[in-house]
């Protein structure tokens, strides 16, 4: 077979190395060993003509036709033969392991595996198991950038580990994908895997999905717990696990810590907005921890506690508003869901009501003591021990509760198992049923009472009549 220009040599690396012209003029430069016909020499970045410019046959050497001037910088990039193997046999004489020029002084072969010494312990290559035409390394440790080795220890090492330790500033290790397929596939099982780590042309990393659809996609498929989790924190007793599960269609946030106070919070360029704590109480717009009533100015939320529900502000504290039409803007329900009451609304008024259906009651009579009760009634002016400068109109709810019992709430003198008051409510529209009854009791009475006047007052006038 013919080729264009040079044949290609098979088992080549490529070099490039820099020499500086110090001390005097010279001409005559080594290098590491080039394989003859693929070698470009550079004299202070301008490209050199091969035979024009400098002659490069004997696969170490490179003789420029005229001498570099000192302070010129002689660049030589060149591919060399690496080992070839074959019938599990090394030839060591084109073996070509440096360490800045100091070549490998011991190699020793037995059966089908090579160990390979270096000059000042600078190059451990522990085993090289050979068989057939191929090379496998139990186990090695590649410093900086690789080639040449310059360092490189198995102590320590598991059997098939590869380390690659660096101290450079610049970038350790670097892949370049310049066509479709993925940069970096890592793999925990035979090729091909359904669930390796990823990065792809496009830079999204994938793990646990060969196929990453956003710059960061975490998959699993299995029931196993720590399936289909991304997990961040310090260590497993102190994590934020972000779960989707594809049975349930549902998205979960969790803090796996155990610590009494943990929370997880939400916050907006630095200032928190949002907090679950451990107790399930959520917390928005306000960062104090306890109870409901002692927060400053937000929203508190606990299902199952004795208050699930608070929100505080120093001025407007709840805005409900209904868009065009008028009804109803808030609704009560007890138990199962039953409407017990609402709040309605018109362009002009708001209206409270209680549920009051004919279909709702039974037994309906009639109040027919209802004067009776209103005079047992004991309306009082006084003033809140809270609030000790305003002096109101009211009643005292336990007075009140053996006359119209529903309109009051809670027992008399009960207190909470800290010893604090649980003080009784009055709802003072209760009393008004009473009070309407007692008010047709009273103009029945003055009606029957007007009537005995008026026929008084007939009689009168007709004795009178009569004597004149």
């Amino acid at each position: 077979m013919s080729y264009i220009g040079n044949s290609p040599v098979l088992h080549t690396t490529e070099y490039r190395e820099e020499h500086t012209v110090t001390g005097s003029p010279q001409n005559l430069f080594n290098t590491l060993g080039y394989a003859p016909g693929y070698i470009s020499v550079y004299r202070n970045g301008v490209r050199l003509a091969e035979t024009e410019d400098f002659l490069a046959t004997d696969g170490a050497s490179v003789l420029l036709n005229e001498n570099a001037e000192v302070g010129d910088i002689i660049a030589f990039e060149y591919r060399t033969e690496v080992t070839p193997i074959s019938n599990n046999s090394i030839d060591v004489s084109k073996l070509n392991l440096l360490n800045d020029s100091i070549p490998i002084d011991a190699v020793n072969v037995t059966a089908n595996s090579i160990s390979i010494e270096a000059l000042d312990g600078q190059i451990e290559l522990d085993k090289i198991n050979i068989t057939a035409d191929s090379i496998s390394l139990d186990s090695i440790a590649l410093t900086e950038n690789g080639i040449p080795i310059s360092a490189v220890n198995t102590a320590g090492l598991s059997a098939n580990t590869a380390v690659i330790e660096g101290s450079s500033s610049g970038d350790l290790v670097r892949i370049t994908q310049t066509g479709s397929g993925n940069a970096l596939v890592v793999e925990d099982s035979s090729n091909p895997d359904s669930t390796p780590f990823v990065v792809d042309a496009n830079g999204d990393v994938g793990i646990g999905t060969s196929s990453p659809g956003h710059k960061l996609t975490v998959a699993g498929y299995s029931n196993v717990a720590a399936a289909n989790k991304l997990a961040i924190g310090d260590n497993a007793d102190f994590q934020g696990l972000i779960h989707m599960d594809s049975a349930t269609e549902t998205l979960t946030i969790e803090n796996t810590s155990d610590y009494p106070g943990r929370a997880t919070i939400f916050k907006d360029n630095g200032t928190e907005r949002m907090r679950i704590d451990s107790s399930g109480a959520t917390r928005f717009g306000d960062t104090f921890v306890g109870d409901a009533w002692s927060i400053n100015s937000g929203i508190f939320s606990q299902l199952g506690s004795s208050i699930p529900f608070a929100v505080a502000s120093d001025s407007i504290v709840a805005v409900f508003n209904r868009h065009s039409t008028t009804g109803t803007v808030v609704e009560f329900k007890q138990g199962i869901g039953t409407a017990v009451g609402k709040i309605d609304v018109t362009a002009s008024s708001t209206s409270y009501l209680t549920s009051s259906d004919y279909r709702l009651k039974e037994n309906i009579t009639e109040i027919t003591d209802g004067i009776t009760r209103v005079k047992q009634l004991n309306p009082s002016r006084f003033n809140f021990i809270a609030d000790p400068d305003k002096t109101v109109d009211g009643f005292i709810a336990n007075e009140v509760q053996d006359i119209v019992p529903e309109a009051i709430s809670g027992e008399k003198d009960a207190v909470n198992e800290d010893g604090s008051i649980r003080p009784q409510g009055i709802d003072q529209s209760k009393l008004i049923p009473l009070l309407t009854a007692a008010l047709q009791e009273s103009i029945a009475l003055i009606e029957s009472q007007q009537s005995q006047i008026d026929a008084l007052t007939a009689r009168i006038e007709t004795g009178e009549s009569n004597g004149s």
